[in-house]
Parts: structure tokens; sequence; C-alpha cells
């Protein structure tokens, strides 16, 4: 994934997105900032207050709907802050991910870094966590239950690479129940398994439950998507920066930094 490209943020912001994503124009030359006027900095101004109105709305929107809807415990373990969690227990680091299923930038971010992450992972450097933050709207919510469906039957991680890769325009109606169903079998969820996650899906059984992780995340301070955190022995959990979470050398050096204690 190429510097630069803009992160969604929520409506809570949408910051433009990230995972096979659309790239966006460079950034400007580092140590050159351009001169700017009076004018442009009210702009600048009057463009923070609208973009915190916005976040206010729709974060008390969300907040809302879940506490009108019933909160439904999944039924297989989790990790920090709800998330689903993968990686020895013994790593020393653990990266953390706030994301939403419709953000571009997040299946940018998802293309470019699940091969460094997936490594990590494997040699046992890292657990990487991913955390719910379904703010882009109604279809985004209904992704993110049923990927919890699909946690349930020990297929989170499969059912997720799905949504990404399938991704479409945010709410074009894609991401359907239909749709969803059908991912759960691409995902190889079967027989008396596959059974039970219909039954999940329709039911919509953990709506309740990802609002109110996207609610838990905006108490956090999340409000863009991706956002990852990244935190080692010392649990001192820091938020990584675009170049770390652009560049696979960069995010190594980060998992290395962390893993010495120097974050």
């Amino acid at each position: 994934m190429a510097s630069g490209k803009q992160r969604r943020g929520p409506k809570p912001t949408p910051r433009a997105s990230k995972r096979p994503g659309p790239s966006a124009a460079p950034r400007p030359p580092r140590g050159a900032p351009a001169r700017r006027g009076v004018a442009w900095q009210w702009w600048v101004v009057i463009g923070v207050v609208v973009v915190a109105i916005v976040i206010g709305v729709v974060v008390q929107s969300n907040r809302s709907k879940s506490e009108n809807t019933k909160v439904v415990a999944p039924k297989h373990a989790l990790g920090p802050n709800d998330s689903e969690i993968e990686g020895a227990g013994s790593a020393k680091v653990l990266v953390q991910e706030y994301a939403d299923f419709q953000c571009p930038s997040c299946r940018a971010f998802h293309a470019e870094m699940a091969p460094t992450i997936e490594a990590l992972v494997k040699s046992g450097q890292i657990r990487f966590a991913y955390t719910y933050f379904p703010f882009i709207g109604d279809e985004s919510v209904q992704a993110a239950a049923a990927a919890v469906c699909a946690g349930d039957q020990g297929k989170f991680f499969p059912f997720a690479d799905l949504l990404y890769d399938q991704q479409r325009p945010e709410n074009s109606g894609f991401l359907t129940t239909t749709r969803l169903l059908a991912f759960g079998r691409q995902a190889g969820i079967t027989g008396p398994a596959y059974d039970a996650f219909e039954k999940c899906v329709k039911a919509k059984t953990y709506e309740g439950f990802v609002r109110r992780s996207a609610d838990q995340a905006s108490q956090r301070g999340v409000n863009q998507t991706p956002t990852l955190f990244i935190s080692g022995p010392n649990g001192k959990a820091v938020q990584m920066n675009d170049e770390q979470i652009s560049s696979p050398a960069a995010f190594k050096q980060a998992v290395a930094d962390a893993a010495a204690g120097k974050t």
C-alpha cells in the first residue's frame, strides 16, 4: 500500500480507505511546507469543527442503536477489547487493528500487509487482533455481525479475507444476507457448523455486540480506519503511524522495537 493513502474515519469520519483499495495522491515532500494564508487557517478550523460534529452525531447514533439492541457474547474465545485473535500467547508483541469491512483503506492494508502479518504470526513474533469498528453503514454492521458468526465456527479470518477481497462500493446493497451466507460456504463452513452459521446470520445475533464494539472504539479515541496499536512486553499500547502500516519493512521494525521495549 503506497504511503499517502487516506484512511477512513468515522462518519466517525471516513478517511478515504485501505486494503485492495484505490490509491491516493502522493504526499508532498517532507521538509517543504507550503505557505498558507489566514483564510486557509480559518478553513482548517471550520473543517475540524465540522468533522467533530459529524463524528459526534454518528457515534451517538450508533450508541443509541446499540443501547436498544441486545448484546450477545460470542461463543468463541476473544482477544483484547473483544477482538478476533490469532497467534501464540507467548508472542512478545500484540498488534491490534480497528477496521470496517466496507472501508477501502482497510482493504488496501489487508492486501499490502497480510503476508507480512501472517509471517510474523507464524514465526511467533506477534499476536494479531482484529477489532470490530463498523461505522460506515448498516452493511458494515451486517458484515461484522456475520463475521462474528463465522468466528463461532473457527472461520473468522477466512471469512474476513473474503469480505475484503470481494469488497464493493460502500452501502451499495452488495452485502446481502444471501451473499454473506455464500461467503460462509466459501470460507469453509460446512455441515452442522454451516447450519449454525446460517441461523446466526439470519437472526443478526451479534448486531448488538458489534455496535457496542464500535462505541468502545470511539471511546478509546479511534476515529479512522484502519487504526492500529502495537504493544510490547511492557503492555504500553502505541498507535502505529502511516508509514508503519504502509511499509512491510517499517511494520517489521515497529514490531522489533516493541519487542525490545522501545515503544
